[in-house]
């Protein structure tokens, strides 16, 4: 069922898209309300895509039409249980330089993750921790509210969701700039790829369906993720932040990266966004193909292990 036109026109402005987003978004993604509205209990339903790849505005848009169709949705971010500054600085002190930036596996508070799934599939209300990336860091607890009802339906979206940690013998040379000269005796990636192994996997084990918005290459993600940074630089200009301070007394700005600065961040995702290209498409339920412009040139649905 589309979404009311009150709700389309919410939805189309809140998140900056092109009014020819809702048509496309029925024709693709009706396989998932479909899923969502059979639910019996709680259900979470994990999307996984590279950066830029479209999953934060596909899972806004389920949450809004689950929404406007009465069954109670909420969206959620594995960029939300970042670790905050202070605790990535003791990672990087402690185990390698490059942990002080957000990202891999490894960087986020997993236990806190999985706490807050649970009690969601318990129809309770937990507190939903917020990652400001303007910022560099985490929402104080003190800005945060619990939620005011339970709700059916969880979409969970991460660049790394679902990922499967690869064999030592993958890790042994590097694969950009970033890993041959700051990983050298390969500490960093194979710390994390530690990390993928263990907690991660009983996080991940709490998704009841997965979706993977499959990017053509690694190469059209920089592209993307310039793109997504260049929106944030628009959000913040819109709300009045730039040049003022946050809580903390520091710069707004602080946390939004230039072009060149993109650049150097997505070879930290390098690794694993191009080892879950090639191993995940067999493991999920739903599997939309991508063409550089994010055009789905390819889908399939499975259903009980089979595809439809």
């Amino acid at each position: 069922m589309p979404l009311t036109p009150s709700a389309l026109s919410a939805f189309v402005a809140q998140h900056q898209l092109p009014d020819t987003y809702l048509a496309f978004a029925n024709a693709h993604f009706s396989p998932l309300l479909t899923w969502a509205q059979a639910a019996k209990s709680p259900q979470i339903l994990g999307i996984n895509g590279s950066q830029g790849s479209g999953k934060s505005t596909l899972a806004a848009w389920l949450v809004a039409a689950l929404t406007d169709q009465g069954i109670p949705a909420l969206a959620l971010s594995m960029d939300d249980f970042y670790l905050g500054k202070a605790a990535r600085t003791l990672l990087a002190n402690r185990v390698h330089p490059l942990l002080g930036t957000r990202g891999v596996p490894g960087t986020h508070d997993v236990a806190r993750a999985i706490e807050v799934l649970d009690a969601l599939k318990e129809c309770k209300t937990p507190i939903i921790p917020r990652f400001d990336k303007a910022i560099d860091d985490c929402v104080p607890a003190s800005h945060l509210e619990p939620l005011h009802h339970p709700v059916k339906i969880i979409v969970l979206e991460g660049w790394c969701l679902g990922a499967q940690p690869q064999a030592e013998a993958a890790l042994m040379h590097p694969i950009n700039a970033l890993e041959r000269d700051e990983d050298q005796q390969g500490q960093w990636r194979s710390w994390v790829n530690r990390q993928l192994a263990q907690t991660y996997q009983a996080w991940f084990q709490r998704v009841d369906r997965w979706v993977m918005l499959r990017a053509p290459s690694f190469e059209c993600v920089a592209q993307w993720r310039w793109q997504q940074e260049q929106k944030l630089w628009q959000k913040h200009k819109l709300a009045g932040m730039l040049q003022q301070t946050d809580h903390r007394g520091g710069s707004t700005t602080s946390g939004l990266m230039t072009r060149e600065q993109v650049q150097r961040f997505v070879q930290y995702y390098e690794r694993l966004t191009t080892h879950m290209l090639h191993e995940m498409p067999d493991r999920v339920e739903h599997l939309y193909q991508l063409d550089d412009r994010r055009n789905i040139i390819h889908e399939h649905h499975r259903s009980h292990g089979a595809l439809r």
